[in-house]
C-alpha cells in the first residue's frame, strides 16, 4: 500500500458486493473513542481503593 492508498480492500469479507470495495477516492474517518460513564466510575473506584490501601499501609508501618 504505497502512499496510504487502498487497492481492492474488501470492507466486508463475508460479502462480494462491488459497492463495498474501497477505491482511491474512498475516505475513512477515525472517530475518537469516548468511554461510557460506567467506565469512568470503575476507574475512579479503582483509584480510590488503591489510594485508600496505600494510605492505610503507610499509616500502619
Amino acid at each position: 500500500m504505497p502512499n496510504g492508498s487502498f487497492s481492492q480492500m474488501n470492507l466486508a469479507p463475508c460479502c462480494s458486493s462491488s459497492w463495498l470495495r474501497a477505491t482511491p477516492d474512498t475516505q475513512f474517518t477515525i472517530a475518537a473513542a469516548v468511554p461510557e460513564p460506567s467506565t469512568w466510575a470503575m476507574l475512579a473506584g479503582g483509584l480510590l481503593v488503591a489510594g485508600a490501601t496505600a494510605r492505610r499501609r503507610s499509616r500502619a508501618g
